[in-house]
């Protein structure tokens, strides 16, 4: 009974995993108390509250413009007094970010 319990426990686990970029620094930002919502975290992005949510919903990257905005506000936070591992998982973000973007 345990085992299945705990067997169906992880299987929901792995749904949730986040599997994009964006989702990633998403999960991040919040499990660090670096943003509230993921309205928060679509202004970020310089667009409507419920643009991450529909990114996530119609499984799609966010746009260019969107990527930019969104590593001038990492950026930005790079500049406050964030303990060295934050900073550093920010940077590897940062550095990730120009991948993501169409060339």
């Amino acid at each position: 009974m345990i085992n299945k319990n705990i067997t169906t426990t992880l299987e929901a686990l792995v749904i949730y995993e986040p599997t994009t970029l964006a989702d990633k620094i998403y999960r991040f930002l919040v499990g660090n108390a670096l943003v509230r919502s993921s309205a928060e975290y679509s202004r970020w992005m310089g667009r409507s509250r419920t643009y991450h949510n529909t990114l996530r919903q119609q499984h799609r990257s966010p746009s260019p413009e969107a990527w930019t905005n969104l590593a001038s506000a990492l950026g930005l936070l790079m500049e406050r007094p964030l303990q060295r591992p934050t900073k550093a998982v920010l940077a590897a973000f940062l550095a990730d970010i120009p991948h993501e973007v169409p060339q």
